[in-house]
């Protein structure tokens, strides 16, 4: 029986809406396969659960590291004077231009030459993710309001008030840039939570402003378009194709005791028809559903299934 969250419930967003409905499940461990920008991760983490979470592009899986995985470094003063320092020798990162100004594409060119500089890989991963903070930033602006933005390297020193939130949960957290399968071959957790990518959502990533991250980063479309090739987020044209998707992550999920599977209903599957695939593998203990009319076509859905911890 679907349960409908309560109409109180103001922060309309898909964050909220699952922090609400995970928090509420007995679970020590969460396993994440689609991390994304970690938000979700991270509020999880502030309540205490042990995070394993992943996700096929390489600029999301340093954000999860710094947001996740790291306890307790945070980036200094003296690390950013490190990362904005001019080199001798020039590296420009020429196909930045599609997004920035050259300008803008001078200071992340420098900063992404000198991440090898830090003294660990949590400070890099802080780096990258005040980074991807700063770059976005700067897409905020058009050539009418230019005059507007302030320079990006007085903007990264003010980043580390964001990224140096650090929130210790004296957990063991880890962070994987794996192919979603897997990730979950090689996972353990009490719970696995899997919102479910649109079909073609890394084609639309690739077309979009934020693809800048991975070109940064260094990292090639085709290499994660070969990857991807079997999951939920590529270009699948049928709703067939898509439901063989789902089944051969949850086959590969079977392990983990309880399942909590988020989606947008409709696209492209319905309740319904995500429920049947569920109940093929475990038991339903209940199901959420959210009216996100205002900023989806159809309502956000968590289905939770599996084992009941005492």
């Amino acid at each position: 029986m679907a349960i409908p969250l309560k109409k109180t419930m103001r922060n309309r967003n898909w964050t909220a809406f699952e922090v609400t409905v995970l928090k509420e499940i007995k679970a020590e461990s969460i396993a994440i396969p689609f991390a994304g920008s970690a938000k979700t991760d991270w509020a999880l983490k502030t309540l205490g659960k042990k995070i394993v979470d992943n996700d096929i592009c390489k600029w999301a899986w340093w954000v999860a590291r710094a947001r996740v995985e790291n306890n307790s470094e945070q980036l200094s003063q003296s690390d950013v004077d490190i990362l904005l320092a001019k080199r001798s020798a020039s590296f420009f990162i020429e196909d930045l231009e599609r997004w920035f100004h050259p300008e803008d594409v001078e200071t992340l060119s420098t900063i992404r030459a000198n991440l090898c500089e830090l003294g660990s890989s949590m400070l890099k991963a802080l780096a990258i993710y005040a980074t991807v903070l700063v770059g976005d930033y700067a897409l905020c602006f058009d050539k009418q309001t230019w005059n507007l933005k302030r320079p990006l390297s007085e903007v990264f020193r003010e980043m580390l008030f964001v990224v140096n939130r650090i929130v210790d949960n004296r957990k063991f957290n880890f962070s994987f840039n794996l192919e979603a399968v897997d990730f979950l071959i090689r996972t353990r957790a009490d719970l696995l939570y899997m919102k479910l990518p649109l079909p073609g959502s890394m084609s639309y990533f690739f077309n979009s402003k934020k693809y800048w991250r991975e070109v940064w980063l260094g990292n090639n479309s085709s290499i994660i378009e070969e990857a991807i090739k079997n999951s939920p987020s590529a270009n699948i044209l049928s709703k067939e194709r898509y439901m063989e998707s789902l089944t051969n992550l949850l086959e590969h999920a079977k392990h983990f005791p309880t399942w909590a599977i988020g989606f947008q209903e409709g696209s492209p599957l319905s309740f319904e028809e995500v429920k049947t695939i569920v109940l093929h593998y475990k038991r339903l203990r209940r199901a959420y559903l959210k009216d996100f009319s205002e900023c989806l076509a159809g309502k956000a859905c968590i289905i939770v299934a599996g084992e009941e911890r005492p």
